[in-house]
């Protein structure tokens, strides 16, 4: 299964990010199969490679497709995602919710001294990647340092969490990142 790889950076309010920022520094591909653990195989820029056959993916409509964040226009090139202690709560309540219907939906079993079917589990009771730290495949963010270094790469629910970390221990009101949308890549899991 083909899974996209969104190129981000925190937002660095004295930078003017261009989509030749995340050109000029897209990781390696030894860089990212040590990040993504589950890829058996990718390719960091879909658009630099020459015999990319699958088109590119729709970053945007991704991005807009993700609950618990909110996504605008940069610039021409560019979106920002945005995600403020609003968003936290809800997808805090979101998790709390679907652990709840899983716990409720484990319990009958175990009233009953009954083994409790395998595939009962969180992602068999609605699966939403930004609910699950599980997550085999799905979208990956990777990261970019203004100095241009790969940061770190993770799932949606890592990267709520890590704004979640981010904001709980600052002053700061909401986090932001810089999103590339021509710039991508794309991994099989």
């Amino acid at each position: 299964m083909h899974s996209p790889i969104i190129y981000i950076s925190k937002e660095d309010k004295q930078i003017e990010y261009t989509e030749d920022f995340f050109k000029e520094n897209t990781p390696s591909e030894i860089e990212l199969t040590e990040n993504i653990l589950e890829s058996d195989w990718l390719v960091p820029d879909t658009q630099r490679f020459a015999g990319w056959h699958r088109g590119s993916w729709e970053i945007k409509e991704i991005i807009d497709d993700l609950e618990f964040m909110k996504v605008t226009q940069y610039n021409s090139d560019l979106l920002k995602i945005t995600i403020n202690r609003y968003n936290i709560n809800d997808w805090k309540k979101a998790v709390t919710d679907e652990i709840k219907k899983y716990s409720d939906s484990m319990e009958e079993y175990l009233e009953k001294d009954e083994f409790v079917p395998i595939s009962l589990g969180i992602n068999g009771l609605g699966y939403n990647s930004a609910l699950d730290n599980s997550e085999c495949g799905g979208t990956r963010f990777c990261s970019i340092g203004e100095e241009g270094y790969l940061e770190f790469t993770m799932s949606t629910y890592e990267l709520l969490d890590y704004a979640h970390h981010s904001l709980m221990y600052s002053d700061e009101k909401e986090i932001s990142f810089i999103v590339s949308t021509k710039t991508q890549g794309d991994y099989h899991f």
